[in-house]
C-alpha cells in the first residue's frame, strides 16, 4: 500500500510555486487590464510568462536535460522538444481568458511524457487551493493545508444517470445516445480531475476551441487520471497517446477504464485488462 506523501513531490511543488505567484498577480492584472492578444486571438498576460519562467527554471534544476514543451515556450524549442522520447508538457496558466476576468477556474499543469504515455503529472487550481498530482504511481488530491488523499475513478456498477463533466461552451454528448446523464459544467482540466476523483463518470467529447487540444493543455491531468485508474480514448475507442510531433491531441472522452469498457467506448484490442496502460 502506497503511503500518503508527507510533502508534495517535485512536480507538484513546482506547480504550486508558480500557481501561488500568479494567484497573487491576478488582482492587479484584472484591474489594469494588463494582457495582450496572441496571433490566434487568445489572451496572454504577465502571469502566463512568469509561470513559464518559474516552471522552466525549476525543471532545469531538478530534471536537467529533459526537454520542455510549453505553451509559452519558443516555437523552435517546442518543435524539437515534441520529438524527444522523454519530455515535459506544461501549460503554465490554462484558461487565461477566465483568469483576466477574475474567475477561479484557471490552473497550472505539468505532465511528463515518456514514449507517448503521460507517466506523472500535476494540475493545480490556485484560486480553489486544490492540487491533483501523481506520487509513486497513484493519484492524490490535496485541498489547502489538508493532508493529501488518494483518489480513484468511480468503480462499477455504472451510475444512472451518468455523471458527465462538460465544458461551458463546446461539448458533444451525442455519443451517449439515449443514456440518461446529469451534466456538470467545469473548466477543461477540472473536468478530468473530477473524473479522477470519482465525482464524475466520464467527460463529454472534449474538442477544445479549435476542434482539438494541444498536448500541453492536458498531459498533466491526463497523467493524474491514468494513475487514478482512468484514461482518454478517442472517438474510435483507442487510448490517446502523445506521439504526434504536431502537439495536437484529438477530441477525446475521459473516464475510468472500467467505465469506458462498460459503456463500449474503449476498444477491447487496446484495453484487454482493467489496468490503465502505463501503470
Amino acid at each position: 500500500m502506497t503511503k500518503a506523501p508527507t510533502s508534495l513531490p517535485v512536480l507538484a511543488r513546482i506547480a504550486k510555486e508558480a500557481g501561488d505567484i500568479i494567484f497573487a498577480m491576478q488582482p492587479d492584472i484584472v484591474v489594469n487590464k494588463d494582457w495582450e492578444t496572441k496571433e490566434d486571438g487568445s489572451p496572454v498576460s504577465p502571469a502566463d510568462k512568469k509561470a513559464h519562467e518559474i516552471i522552466k527554471a525549476r525543471l532545469e534544476e531538478h530534471f536537467a536535460g529533459v526537454a520542455l514543451v510549453s505553451e509559452e515556450g519558443e516555437k523552435e524549442v517546442t518543435k524539437q522538444a515534441l520529438k524527444a522520447r522523454d519530455h515535459f508538457e506544461s501549460d503554465p496558466l490554462d484558461n487565461t481568458g477566465g483568469y483576466i476576468k477574475g474567475l477561479d477556474g484557471y490552473s497550472v499543469n505539468i505532465g511528463r511524457v515518456i514514449d507517448g504515455v503521460p507517466v506523472e503529472g500535476v494540475a493545480y487550481f490556485p484560486a480553489r487551493q486544490e492540487i491533483y498530482f501523481t506520487h509513486e504511481g497513484k493519484a492524490w488530491f490535496q485541498k489547502g493545508d489538508d493532508a493529501p488523499k488518494e483518489i480513484k475513478v468511480k468503480s462499477l456498477p455504472l451510475r444512472n444517470p451518468l455523471q458527465v463533466a462538460a465544458g461551458f461552451r463546446k461539448h458533444d454528448l451525442t455519443f451517449l445516445g439515449d443514456r440518461a446523464a446529469d451534466i456538470q459544467k467545469h473548466p477543461a482540466q477540472y473536468r478530468t480531475c473530477m473524473v479522477a476523483r470519482g465525482e464524475c463518470d466520464i467527460t463529454a467529447l472534449n474538442q477544445g476551441n479549435n476542434e482539438a487540444y494541444n498536448s500541453w493543455d492536458v498531459a498533466g491531468p491526463h497523467a493524474v487520471l491514468m494513475a487514478a485508474g482512468g484514461d482518454f480514448v478517442d472517438e474510435k475507442g483507442a487510448p490517446v497517446r502523445y506521439l504526434d510531433e504536431s502537439g495536437v491531441v484529438p477530441a477525446y472522452i475521459a473516464g475510468g477504464v472500467d467505465t469506458l469498457k462498460a459503456l463500449g467506448f474503449a476498444d477491447p484490442k487496446y484495453f484487454k485488462s482493467t489496468k490503465a496502460v502505463g501503470f
